[in-house]
């Protein structure tokens, strides 16, 4: 019958490919592939490649669990309890690098996490110190980085890497990601001497992302 001839056809198989420098080895329709992140030097991670079921054709590899491998030495240097803004300044660095060559969706996903991390390493550090002058000082450096950060996080080359996220995820991460940077905004105002550039700061906090908002938007849908 039809039924047992589908039972007993011959299994059918996505062939090899090789995709710039990742090799996808030949699968059998309905599993996935697994193989590294390219350059495993600097990324970690594991590609995952589905071949479908009707088609025994290749899917488009989903690569967000890739992340480059500073996103794990910044953590460690939260941890340690380095100076925050010089953490801010080194993410800043980081993503303006990668996302001239290569961004990932796990940099995205970590990135958002080390934002996290940070602004309260930050509030930390800056709450202890006692000198109003090297604190705004501080305050200031570490806003100004952490809003080169949110740049490079909402632009339009970051947003096709933020829609291979699920959809769930890209709400939550970018939700999470503006009002991050809005609490940047206000830290500086809380550790600002002059009066009328804590109103300056506050409003720059409420105000200061609007030009993200068409990217964000694509982001989230």
């Amino acid at each position: 019958s039809q039924e047992y001839g589908n039972v007993f056809a011959p299994a059918r198989y996505c062939d090899a490919e090789a995709l710039g420098t990742v090799r996808y080895p030949i699968t059998q329709a309905c599993t996935e592939a697994r193989v590294a992140c390219p350059d495993p030097d600097n990324i970690i991670g594991t590609i995952v490649r589905y071949c479908n079921c009707e088609t025994a054709e290749w899917r488009s590899p989903d690569t967000t669990n890739c992340t480059h491998k500073w996103i794990s030495e910044a953590k460690s240097a939260i941890e340690r309890g380095d100076p925050a803004e010089d953490i801010s300044g080194l993410i800043a660095a980081n993503l303006e690098s990668t996302l001239a060559q290569q961004l990932y969706g796990g940099d995205i996903i970590g990135s958002v996490s080390l934002g996290t991390d940070v602004l309260k390493l930050a509030r930390q550090q800056f709450s202890t110190m006692f000198d109003r002058n090297e604190r705004q000082l501080k305050a200031t450096n570490f806003t100004e980085s952490f809003g080169s950060s949110g740049d490079h996080l909402l632009s339009p080359r970051a947003v096709s890497i933020w829609q291979e996220l699920p959809q769930s995820d890209r709400i939550e991460h970018a939700s999470t990601l503006m009002g991050l940077l809005e609490q940047s905004a206000l830290l500086l105002a809380d550790y600002s001497v002059d009066e009328q550039k804590k109103i300056l700061y506050k409003n720059w906090g409420k105000k200061g992302f609007v030009f993200d908002a068409k990217n964000l938007l694509t982001i989230i849908f």
